[in-house]
């Protein structure tokens, strides 16, 4: 990503968070806590060789030696948001296969994409669009007392809560 479109993005979750805190739900995404832009090929040539040794599974590896291809024909940068972290999360994906790819309970699958939903249209409302939305950039939180600023139970669904990320 270009300095200015990485900027750009910063910006956007930025906005997105501070402005649905409060709102009929809880903020619809992470916050960002810090932001990094690496615009030289030392920089981002020593950042991805040092996440090298930390790849376990073949698809890390088939994926980094892609990016390593790419990197070195076509000249891009790197760009790194530092998030909250979200405890108790998982992506939504996870929630609705488990490890031996079975799915989970019907109902609350739906709950979920219900309030995944309801928080897409919030950023609709707020002038924003998702250019890459689906279950694996949706989180889903576990949350024990989730009450609006308006007192009622209305940003979450049987204990659970979900957050939008990767605006990019």
């Amino acid at each position: 990503a270009s300095k200015k479109d990485f900027e750009k993005e910063v910006k956007i979750q930025n906005d997105i968070y501070i402005k649905t805190q409060g709102v009929n739900l809880s903020p619809l995404c992470p916050a960002v806590l810090d932001s990094y832009h690496l615009d030289t090929d030392e920089e981002c040539k020593r950042l991805l060789y040092d996440c090298k040794p930390k790849l376990t599974t073949q698809d890390e590896k088939d994926l980094f030696q892609n990016i390593i291809n790419n990197f070195v024909r076509s000249n891009f940068t790197i760009g790194l948001q530092v998030m909250e972290y979200i405890e108790n999360s998982k992506t939504l994906a996870s929630y609705i296969y488990d490890e031996r790819n079975k799915k989970i309970d019907t109902e609350l699958t739906k709950d979920l994409y219900t309030l995944a939903f309801f928080k897409l249209k919030t950023l609709h409302s707020l002038g924003y669009r998702h250019n890459d939305l689906h279950s694996s950039n949706v989180l889903v939180k576990k949350t024990d007392n989730c009450v609006c600023s308006i007192g009622k139970s209305c940003c979450c669904f049987d204990g659970y809560d979900v957050l939008i990320i990767d605006f990019g």
